[in-house]
């Protein structure tokens, strides 16, 4: 097996020992050894690392760490050890803050490799379709591999970077499969629960509420305007019918043009004491906003609650909950439930094994096993791979293949920190795997020098402003 290393586009030889691992979800890290050439350039850290298997790349990487050996004479060939970081450490290196709208995931990684990947020297390999769609996706300084790493687990897909610096985004049916290796040995198969789950709850997300109406008379010494729902945005407000101006908490206190102060996520206007123009005892004002509540949202696996019922007499019942912040609407909190209990929907299965046959043991590569008596049958994919030379041309290849879960880590949730209130109105909603709901409700903030008007532009007291003026 004739396995080259290039250092930036430069050979060096390989010394006799060395341990390459690559791994699925996690940054891996390999450790070689090499040999440094009269009249070559000595390896630094940061710089790129291209392995190849005769004259197919299989492997590329970052020096982490270069150090030379232990030297005790002057005959002693001149020897660095490198420790080398897998292609996907490059995500960790930058920052990503985008909004989107009505896209599918697939669309949201083609955007992020435009934007982002490409300019680090890496070419587009390919990105499967998906039916993931995200009516709202905020992402705020979130490292990129965080945010690939989330959307990868949304639809249960992979991404890396192959040998020859090419991205990929693969969901379970666009991995390639191969034919198992005729001479393979240490097979064997580990079977736990893992976090298999039947129900699951998804909480912390947000609903927008249509615009809302709300009016009061004012009361003597009364000092703020009660509403039902947090608020989102204010359109306006008005005291017996004229408009006056809505403004910020901690921006237009000072200010006299502003009777009304809010902040986001508040269930209340606060009169602003520096205001010119305020409310008198049984003045009606009227206050037109849109609001938003949290949601929390219920999904069951049926099937496999009565499989486990089945098995152990118990209820079958296994829950867990999401809290994600940054979802705004029901169908988005429903799929990203739906979509874990498919994820946890069946044991973890690991299998472990050894062989020789670098070429079909790519990383995502699916093998198609049947060995009913080890209990090993149907689809794995490779996940791990540990090449390792013992000197003298004796080379070994580890795997690890699974059946579900091919990251390392689970649970990396985006904090949207604006949202991350405390609400007093929660709706439920309940449902089984295959259910949909809809939730299409629209909004916009309008806002011209920090005072909120009618989206139209006519003035509050037109009587054609529908919903502004409350039956009394």
């Amino acid at each position: 097996m004739d396995i080259k290393c290039f250092i930036h586009g430069e050979e060096y030889r390989l010394a006799d020992t060395y341990s390459i691992t690559q791994q699925g979800g996690a940054v891996s890290s390999s450790s070689i050894d090499i040999k440094v050439e009269s009249g070559q350039d000595v390896p630094r850290s940061l710089m790129d690392v291209t392995l190849y298997f005769d004259t197919t790349p299989f492997f590329w990487g970052i020096i982490q760490s270069a150090e030379t050996m232990e030297f005790s004479t002057a005959y002693e060939p001149i020897r660095y050890r490198l420790d080398i970081l897998s292609g996907e450490t490059i995500f960790n290196n930058r920052l990503v803050s985008d909004s989107f709208t009505g896209k599918y995931t697939h669309e949201i990684i083609e955007y992020l490799f435009d934007n982002y990947i490409s300019a680090e020297g890496i070419t587009l390999g390919a990105i499967s379709e998906t039916e993931q769609l995200y009516e709202n996706y905020n992402i705020s300084f979130q490292r990129l591999y965080d945010v690939l790493f989330e959307l990868a687990e949304d639809v249960n897909a992979s991404f890396y970077v192959s040998g020859d610096k090419k991205f990929y985004f693969l969901t379970r049916g666009s991995m390639p499969q191969m034919t198992v290796p005729t001479h393979i040995t240490r097979l064997k198969l580990s079977e736990e629960n893992g976090e298999m789950r039947t129900v699951q709850y998804v909480t912390g997300a947000t609903e927008e509420t249509s615009t809302k109406t709300e009016s009061c008379y004012w009361a003597a010494e009364q000092a703020v305007f009660p509403t039902g729902y947090q608020i989102k945005s204010v359109t306006g407000a008005t005291i017996n019918g004229s408009l006056v101006g809505v403004g910020k908490i901690g921006v237009n206190e000072d200010d006299p043009d502003f009777t009304f102060l809010f902040t986001i996520g508040d269930k209340q206007l606060t009169l602003n004491s520096a205001a010119t123009t305020k409310p008198t005892t049984g003045d009606l004002v009227v206050v037109v906003y849109n609001g938003y509540y949290e949601i929390v949202v219920n999904a069951t696996n049926d099937v496999l609650k009565s499989e486990i019922h089945a098995l152990n007499g118990t209820s079958g019942i296994i829950e867990n909950v999401l809290t994600d912040e940054t979802i705004d609407n029901l169908d988005d909190a429903e799929e990203r439930a739906a979509n874990l209990l498919t994820a946890y929907g069946e044991r973890d299965q690991t299998v472990t094994c050894a062989c020789t046959d670098i070429s079909s043991t790519g990383l995502y590569t699916v093998w198609d096993i049947n060995k009913p008596s080890l209990n090993i049958v149907g689809q794995y994919v490779i996940t791990e791979r540990t090449i390792t030379n013992f000197g003298a041309g004796k080379v070994w290849i580890d795997l690890v293949l699974k059946n579900k879960g091919y990251f390392a880590r689970y649970g990396t949730v985006l904090i949207d920190a604006e949202k991350s209130k405390g609400a007093d109105v929660k709706v439920y909603k309940s449902s089984n795997i295959g259910d949909s709901l809809t939730a299409n409700e629209t909004w916009s903030i309008i806002e011209l020098g920090n005072i909120y008007y009618p989206t139209d532009g006519t003035d509050l007291s037109d009587p054609e402003l529908d919903g502004f003026y409350p039956s009394v």
